[in-house]
């Protein structure tokens, strides 16, 4: 079993729940990022869990009167152990999971630049932390995604 993972973490996230909640938008599979977080905080409790910020950057080109913004996010998600009967195990070292989203957006009016560079910056986020949480479309495997041997 995976260090400072408890049995009904292990087995809520074996069952993949987030696999209901995909999402297809312009063609492309997705899950939505309040989806993300509840279930991160089923899995481990709204105290089990932290997020990261690490970094941010984005690239905008203009075409003509589109704007197009690329943005990237890196996060990482700490989860805090637990021992078996559930409780938070004083001074134990998180599981740390790094992640990277980028996503892009494009508006066809220069005003709306700024709404351009905000939904790019969601998306990023959103995808990074999903990313960091092995909830991908197709992840088989987010506990040993999730897991670390205890030193």
């Amino acid at each position: 079993m995976p260090a400072g993972l408890t049995q009904s973490q292990i087995a809520f996230i074996n069952s993949r729940p987030w696999v209901n909640s995909v999402r297809v938008f312009s063609g492309n599979p997705y899950i939505p990022g309040v989806i993300v977080i509840a279930t991160l905080n089923a899995a481990f409790g709204p105290d089990g869990w932290g997020l990261v910020h690490i970094s941010d950057g984005e690239d905008r080109i203009v075409e003509g009167s589109s704007v197009r913004v690329v943005a990237q996010t890196r996060v990482s998600i700490e989860v805090y152990p637990r021992d078996q009967d559930g409780h938070l195990i004083p001074g134990a070292r998180p599981i740390v999971r790094c992640g990277v989203g980028t996503h892009t957006s494009k508006v066809n009016n220069k005003s709306l630049a700024g709404v351009a560079i905000d939904n790019a910056h969601a998306g990023a986020l959103t995808r990074a932390i999903r990313s960091a949480a092995a909830m991908d479309v197709a992840s088989a495997q987010p506990v040993q995604a999730m897991s670390r041997a205890v030193p």
